[in-house]
């Protein structure tokens, strides 16, 4: 798999009261995820790449909205910047996206505060929507659905399950923002009537979240509290760079039986411990061959890692990523390597990745 800086068209001339969408595709997780604002998020995949990412951009005033399209099931954890509250929905009716153990459908949202810790993962491709806006501007629109006070509801991080009508009015907004912007080509749309548009996708989401009066637990099962679940595992994972993690030792440090822990990874996951564990350590082979200096080895760097047996560490690579690991370490930037254009399985795909406003 090769990594991609996008490459940039010459713009057109836009007036600096005017916004602009950008889009890009990438054909690598890594660079999708350094692109998407407002998170910041430490991600792996869990499986090989069948399509490039993609993510769509949209300012509306002191708000964002982002369009993201993922390349494969991924594993995400991180933190939201500390001025900014995020709105997550998933793009279609059964995503198979989970955040902080909550599985996301076409009738729910979720809200992250100011600075929150945030955990998220898909068990397959799919489409999202992330609204990220001030905690002020959050403020003065909950003040504004209560009735014109001057001080709403406190928001709390979570699952807001709404009514139909409500999510179907916000898909219709959404879908409204992506056409205006769509009409308005590279000439953009005034500030004004962005800031405008944005004001009313926050009053939907908050208008929403006010309305549900129960705060909704976990996805179905056992009462385990499947967010705290996964952030200690993906916690261990992270603690533990290169020796084996036994289903025994994270039943045992979590505090849950194994069967319980298997159900609650395949639940969350799709995957074993084992194979979570074997794809993000890939994961981290992968950045570290393109960040290799001169002198370094394949052997010595899949080894710091815990990757023991070279030949099977090889084949595994190369199932995940589609090239072997000495494909990816001759594209390292100490080796005169280019990181640049799409990887061969993408040759019957997009014929190249730009990031350029619409037109």
């Amino acid at each position: 798999m090769k990594g991609t800086d996008s490459s940039v068209r010459r713009q057109p001339a836009v007036s600096p009261a005017a916004s602009v969408p950008v889009r890009a595709q990438f054909d690598s997780w890594t660079r999708m995820f350094e692109a998407i604002e407002d998170l910041r998020l430490d991600t792996y995949i869990v499986s090989r790449e069948s399509r490039p990412w993609q993510l769509d951009s949209y300012r509306l005033g002191d708000g964002l909205l982002q369009h993201g399209v993922d390349g494969a099931p991924h594993v995400s954890a991180g933190r939201l910047a500390p001025d900014r509250v995020v709105y997550l929905l998933a793009g279609g009716s059964f995503s198979g996206r989970f955040c902080d153990g909550h599985e996301l459908d076409a009738g729910s949202f979720y809200r992250w505060g100011p600075g929150a810790d945030v955990s998220l993962h898909a068990r397959r491709p799919g489409e999202w929507f992330a609204l990220s806006a001030t905690p002020e501007a959050e403020a003065r629109a909950a003040a504004a659905v209560s009735a014109g006070g001057t001080e709403g509801p406190r928001l709390s991080t979570g699952l807001v399950k709404a009514s139909p009508d409500g999510m179907a009015a916000l898909r219709r907004l959404l879908d409204e923002a992506a056409t205006l912007f769509d009409r308005a080509g590279a000439s953009g749309i005034p500030e004004q009537a962005t800031r405008q548009l944005g004001e009313e996708l926050l009053g939907a989401v908050v208008r929403l979240s006010i309305e549900t009066p129960v705060p909704c637990r976990p996805s179905r099962g056992a009462r385990v509290d499947r967010g705290l679940v996964v952030r200690r595992v993906e916690g261990i994972f992270a603690a533990t760079s290169s020796g084996p993690v036994y289903v025994s030792s994270l039943s045992e440090a979590l505090g849950i039986p194994e069967r319980t822990l298997r159900h609650v990874l395949a639940e969350q996951y799709g995957e074993g411990p084992t194979r979570l564990l074997r794809s993000r350590r890939l994961c981290q082979v992968y950045r570290a061959l393109l960040d290799a200096p001169v002198g370094a080895h394949v052997a010595g760097i899949a080894e710091s890692f815990g990757f023991r047996h070279l030949g099977q560490f090889a084949a595994d690579y190369r199932e995940l990523f589609g090239e072997l690991p000495s494909e990816t370490i001759r594209r390292a930037p100490s080796r005169g390597g280019e990181l640049t254009g799409l990887s061969q399985r993408w040759r019957h795909g997009p014929p190249a990745v730009e990031m350029l406003p619409a037109c």
